[in-house]
């Protein structure tokens, strides 16, 4: 069966940008599956967002590709499980590490196209989020699997951080 999402945006479709980094892409999770959780809080929603329902798009390098991949799937739900999609955000993590090749892949920057894209008129309302922790003084490479509960630690440092709330609940807004 072909997956429906349950919302639809008025302005158009929403994005899932994910960068790449190896290992690192763990933040990228933790940090969606807190958007997710608000957007379940905020909609007072019984059951656990799927990014499915929120993002017609997802687009990334390396690890961000296959995060992509594993969270929105191919489309297609099980037949049996019509609930279900294919990849749930739960456990995706290991997967995509443990599928993750490409190391030195780099993203790229999409501020400088969204400030383009915002200028035409049938794209005026695009909004543009960008959530960029930071590893600090971490010395946490691409390939440093043993690194993970470091990694997720600093995400939810980076979550709960004052100075990142408007920009992680004008994820959830839009």
């Amino acid at each position: 069966m072909v997956y429906e999402p349950t919302t639809r945006h008025p302005n158009g479709a929403r994005l899932l940008a994910l960068d790449g980094g190896g290992v690192r892409g763990v933040m990228a999770l933790e940090i969606l599956d807190e958007i997710m959780n608000r957007v379940k809080t905020r909609k007072g929603l019984s059951e656990t967002c799927r990014p499915a329902d929120y993002f017609e798009l997802a687009a990334g390098t390396s690890t961000g590709g296959i995060i992509g991949i594993m969270l929105l799937g191919t489309g297609y739900t099980k037949p049996d499980s019509p609930s279900e999609s294919w990849f749930q955000l739960v456990g995706v993590a290991a997967e995509v590490m443990e599928f993750s090749t490409n190391t030195n892949a780099k993203a790229k920057d999409f501020t400088r196209h969204m400030t383009t894209l915002n200028l035409r008129g049938e794209h005026k309302e695009t909004k543009y989020v960008r959530l960029n922790p930071s590893l600090g003084k971490s010395q946490i490479g691409l390939a440093d699997y043993d690194k993970m509960a470091e990694l997720k630690k600093m995400a939810r440092d980076y979550i709960k951080d004052e100075r990142n709330q408007p920009w992680i609940n004008k994820a959830v807004d839009a």
